[in-house]
């Protein structure tokens, strides 16, 4: 209450600004205080967010999104993680990063296959970002593979998809499906 957020872009400047306006560590939401120690890879923030959180448990949905983009930050700074957590957050951020590669495969062979049926299609979303702005695939846990085609081939899409070996839809909604794919969705 009675704090002002402010939204953040990439000038490094204006985070400095917002950073020394900032309110200290201890009065600031456990989640925020994440953000903060992964955007400016700050070991002070992230000591204090773990010193609120020794065990990792007890983490918002935020929190553990926030922690493999943490551990890639500060993962070479001497004593950022105390015995334990390293290993714990090496091994989050090793399964983040296989299990999006493994959809980003799965994303890319479904795009090609949707162009050679002469359906324009692109990746947008979690998997575009990783893919088209060099984001490591570690530091961005993802859920799906979002893929987005043109409204007048949707039903084409649709059926092509669904002719797909070991394709499985999961939900149909007016603009949207849901597919799995031997554990990919």
């Amino acid at each position: 209450p009675g704090r002002q957020r402010i939204w953040v872009n990439d000038n490094r400047k204006e985070l400095q600004i917002i950073m020394d306006q900032a309110p200290h560590p201890h009065d600031i939401r456990r989640d925020e205080l994440l953000a903060i120690a992964a955007m400016t890879s700050s070991t002070e923030e992230w000591l204090t967010w773990l010193n609120r959180c020794p065990d990792l448990e007890g983490m918002s949905p935020t929190e553990t999104r926030l922690l493999p983009l943490v551990y890639q930050q500060l993962q070479h700074v001497d004593g950022a993680f105390p015995a334990g957590i390293g290993g714990r957050l090496r091994g989050l951020h090793r399964k983040m990063w296989y299990h999006n590669k493994v959809r980003l495969k799965w994303g890319e062979e479904v795009i090609q296959q949707l162009k050679h049926e002469g359906i324009d299609a692109v990746l947008i979303k979690g998997m575009q970002l990783l893919r088209l702005w060099g984001w490591g695939p570690g530091t961005r846990p993802t859920r799906d593979v979002d893929i987005w085609a043109r409204p007048a081939d949707f039903e084409k899409a649709k059926q092509t998809m669904m002719e797909w070996p070991g394709m499985v839809i999961k939900a149909i909604d007016v603009h949207s499906i849901t597919f799995t794919f031997e554990g990919v969705h």
